[in-house]
């Protein structure tokens, strides 16, 4: 993902990366701020609302329980009166002209207890042969007692207790002309004898407005009049009261099945886009529900994105401005340095004015004036060298004559010897002859030791002859070092030292050692004398360290040969190697070089330098 997204912004302008990264900064966190910013707004708004409502509600059903509790304490008290007892008692023996006045009497009387009451609009006491005595008409006259199927309703409630009986009037309607707008509940009470406190002497039917008696305009979350629904519901989800008419008589069975897996009478729930809250009228074992549709918590969304567009058109003007002025801060610079790289690529060495503001870019185009300048004085100077080198070889040229000529005329005495007989001087004419030979057709710079220890002898013949056999050389050569690559002619230098700083008039035979083995993963080289040695000063001293311009006790100088051995060694292995000089504990002088082990690899100049 991360190797993707970066060859996509690659593959991308730097004006268009910057402006669209810019871009992309600036708009999107205000996204998402404004996204989670409405969802927390929404939820946060829902659960208070919900809350709100359920403490609306919690009040509500505490008025319906106290509105029921006044009205069943002034029922009680009517059936309680004695006028009222009596007139049903003797109702079948009065005359008319008794029923009249007594009717007129209790009605009377019904009316000074009930008369606050708005929401009961009709009262109907039946005697025990179910005779009914209309006692009372509220401000609905509309109610029809032969619409009223009374007697099913006391016998199927009443008859069963001494309790107090609602029952939906739809239930119990015998005519189809009742105005569904004034539908209402029949309330139903036996009337007990005062005297004997348990002979029933008739029946109280009550009917009530639902619309009054259920008002939802007190006590109630008033701020969701005009979006919300609130029904009171029986358990089974039967809506039998409604704000909403055309809900009256349906049945929300989803409803009252979420509300039956609640724990409490009253909280709230989330289905269907709504929020309902719910209480439970305890008395009635009813619900009042309120269902809030999602959709008001939205009501301001539309202001919210109207503002959020205008804060986004102003922003994408502001960051387009911005990022615009520092794709261009990026672009113009680096556009003046590939233009300068390109003027390099055709030779042209021309200094930029210098940039000079302070950030990175600035830096960056200083610098590669600094390297034009670099370059086009190193390229001046690599013209002098070519020009240098061009006389050099000119030079070299001319020099190869002299090696030639020199072998020439090695060649015509050592023919020369060879016809006059004179072996020792052919010996020493042939040994020089191969070392010149190799000296000049060297073009390596390491050859083996087997190679090595070949010349050393050609130089040794002819030392022999120029000291005459006064010193002896033994060679202890292990046998696996001879493939091993070393610079050429580090031992002839160390041979010649022994015998022209080791040997004076006082020794007769000078016995010198060749020791060349592996120590570890080191390639030891040693020539050992047994001569007069090197004085207390030079003792034990590192030639690296000291310095190679030293000289023995008699001031001859031994600083040509170990020197450029010394230089040779450095440079091909590095500082921490080179000669050692160190006098030996009876007499004599050691010379030992530690190399690295297996140097076949490095075969020319070219493969060492890489």
């Amino acid at each position: 993902m991360k190797q993707r997204l970066y060859h996509y912004f690659r593959n991308l302008s730097i004006y268009s990366r910057v402006y669209r990264i810019n871009l992309g900064i600036a708009i999107i966190p205000v996204l998402i701020v404004t996204i989670f910013s409405i969802l927390i707004y929404t939820s946060i708004s829902s659960r208070r609302t919900a809350e709100n409502e359920t403490k609306s509600l919690f009040y509500y059903s505490k008025n319906i329980a106290n509105r029921l509790y006044n009205f069943d304490n002034a029922i009680t008290v009517v059936v309680q009166s004695k006028n009222i007892q009596d007139f049903v008692n003797n109702h079948l023996t009065m005359s008319e002209l008794e029923k009249y006045r007594s009717t007129k009497t209790v009605t009377n009387e019904v009316i000074s207890h009930l008369h606050t009451l708005r929401y009961v609009t009709d009262i109907v006491l039946i005697t025990n042969q179910y005779a009914a005595i209309n006692v009372f008409n509220g401000p609905h006259g509309d109610f029809e007692l032969e619409d009223i199927d009374y007697v099913t309703f006391l016998k199927n409630t009443v008859q069963k207790s001494n309790k107090t009986y609602f029952a939906d009037i739809s239930q119990y309607t015998v005519s189809q002309d009742i105005n569904s707008n004034r539908e209402g509940f029949l309330y139903g009470k036996r009337i007990v004898d005062n005297d004997t406190a348990s002979t029933n002497i008739g029946y109280i039917l009550v009917y009530i407005d639902k619309e009054s008696f259920f008002s939802f305009d007190t006590n109630l979350y008033t701020e969701l009049d005009h979006y919300a629904e609130r029904y009171i519901m029986e358990p089974g989800g039967n809506i039998i009261f409604s704000n909403v008419i055309s809900q009256i008589g349906a049945v929300r069975q989803d409803i009252a099945e979420h509300i039956s897996k609640q724990e409490v009478i009253g909280s709230y729930l989330y289905f269907n886009n709504n929020i309902f809250t719910y209480y439970e009228l305890e008395d009635l074992g009813w619900f009042v529900v309120t269902a809030i549709p999602f959709k008001i918590f939205f009501s301001e969304f539309y202001i919210i994105a109207a503002i959020l567009i205008i804060f986004m058109f102003l922003l994408v003007m502001v960051s387009s401005f911005l990022s615009s002025g520092i794709a261009k801060s990026i672009l113009v610079p680096v556009s003046q340095l590939l233009e300068s790289l390109k003027a390099i690529e055709h030779n042209n060495f021309l200094i930029e004015p210098a940039d000079h503001h302070t950030d990175e870019l600035a830096d960056l185009r200083n610098l590669l004036n600094h390297t034009k300048q670099m370059l086009d004085n190193l390229l001046k100077q690599v013209r002098e060298v070519e020009k240098q080198k061009f006389d050099l070889q000119f030079q070299a040229l001319q020099a190869q004559i002299n090696p030639h000529f020199l072998m020439n005329t090695l060649n015509t005495v050592n023919w020369l010897a060879d016809l006059q007989g004179a072996e020792n001087i052919k010996s020493i004419i042939t040994s020089l002859s191969i070392i010149l030979n190799q000296v000049v057709r060297q073009n390596d710079l390491l050859i083996t030791v087997e190679q090595e220890i070949n010349l050393l002898k050609r130089y040794i013949i002819i030392q022999k002859f120029r000291f005459f056999d006064r010193f002896n050389v033994d060679m202890r050569i292990q046998k696996e070092t001879s493939e091993e690559k070393i610079p050429y002619f580090i031992l002839q230098p160390l041979l010649e030292n022994c015998l022209i700083h080791g040997m004076d008039d006082s020794i007769s035979l000078m016995n010198i050692i060749v020791d060349i083995h592996f120590e570890e993963d080191k390639l030891i080289l040693q020539v050992i004398d047994d001569g007069i040695g090197i004085n207390r000063e030079q003792k034990t001293d590192r030639l690296q360290n000291k310095g190679m311009r030293q000289s023995n006790a008699k001031g001859k100088s031994i600083q040509v040969g170990l020197d450029n051995i010394n230089r040779r060694i450095k440079l091909y292995y590095g500082e921490e190697h080179g000669v050692i000089l160190k006098q030996n504990e009876g007499k004599g002088t050691t010379a030992r070089i530690e190399l690295p082990k297996n140097m076949r690899g490095i075969k020319n100049d070219t493969d060492y330098a890489c």
